[in-house]
């Protein structure tokens, strides 16, 4: 890989990403998938339970209940929060790395990946679609500091190389 620059996607610019610091963004999404049984006698006893595609289904206090069966279940509502950075950078042949950006090579990116404790969260499959040796890919971790040691390969040559019969990331 070579050529690595910051990519500033288009996405950034919307209310779902919050830039928090120089091409790093943190994303805030709610997970609200999972329900707790409550025996609260005061939502028991609501009389204003609404009835949703077959459950009935009540907000209070801003928060939803659901009652199946005569139990009441109480809807569990998390703040999943991870960091992201976009990449571009250019695959080298010469390294065992493709030609082109349709398929990107698995090495040197899994042990980028594993250096640098991130993951892939966005392929730009609609930029990464094409003859063009530039490569597009958006980097994620829970750690905000994760993806500010990822920004040290930016402007950097990295690859892999066998060095006494084992493969090692090289990055300068």
């Amino acid at each position: 890989m070579k050529n690595i620059k910051l990519f500033n996607a288009e996405k950034y610019q919307s209310d779902s990403y919050q830039k928090v610091s120089e091409n790093v963004y943190k994303v805030t999404s709610s997970i609200d998938n999972k329900f707790k049984p409550v025996n609260d006698s005061e939502i028991l006893n609501a009389t204003d339970w609404i009835r949703e595609n077959g459950i009935d289904t009540l907000i209070y206090n801003d928060i939803k209940y659901i009652k199946i069966n005569g139990n009441v279940f109480k809807q569990e509502i998390s703040e999943d929060n991870y960091y992201v950075i976009s990449l571009s950078f250019e695959q080298e042949p010469e390294f065992n790395e493709n030609a082109n950006n349709k398929t990107i090579s698995q090495y040197p990116l899994e042990d980028i990946l594993d250096k640098f404790n991130v993951y892939i969260s966005d392929e730009y499959k609609e930029l990464n679609n094409s003859d063009s040796s530039t490569c597009y890919l958006e980097f994620a971790s829970s750690s905000m500091e994760d993806i500010e040691n990822l920004k040290s390969i930016i402007g950097k040559h990295v690859y892999n190389k066998e060095e006494n019969g084992v493969i090692k990331l090289i990055i300068e």
